[in-house]
């Protein structure tokens, strides 16, 4: 998010590509990690555990109405980037990170809580 911000803020195109290709190939870029008893990879087992309950990314139900809060603030920090704006797009990059931290979170805190 703060690279993309970043890149839109400055316009470079260049660096923007980059993350853009970088979010296509992150999924499959790394390998499987050693061990997963750490909150990071939680997240990601949470995710999957999330979805494959059949919950999507927006749902109107407690934790996916959070998503319906970071679509709105995430335009607006792409707007007051594209616009220059650096405290607006600052905080609205807090923000949006802060949001999705939030969803995850709540979706670990759901996944240990099926495990014990």
């Amino acid at each position: 998010m703060p690279v993309l911000l970043y890149a839109v803020y400055h316009r470079r195109l260049r660096l923007f590509a980059a993350v853009i290709g970088f979010l296509v190939v992150n999924p499959v870029l790394f390998s499987e990690p050693d061990r997963t008893d750490n909150w990071l990879s939680e997240v990601v087992l949470a995710e999957r555990w999330w979805y494959e309950q059949g919950h999507t990314t927006f749902e109107p139900q407690f934790p996916s109405f959070i998503n319906y809060l970071s679509v709105p603030t995430f335009l607006v920090t792409l707007y007051a980037a594209i616009r220059r704006r650096p405290r607006l797009t600052a905080l609205g990059g807090l923000l949006t990170i802060g949001l999705k931290v939030w969803f995850v979170d709540e979706l670990v805190d759901r996944y240990r809580s099926r495990r014990e």
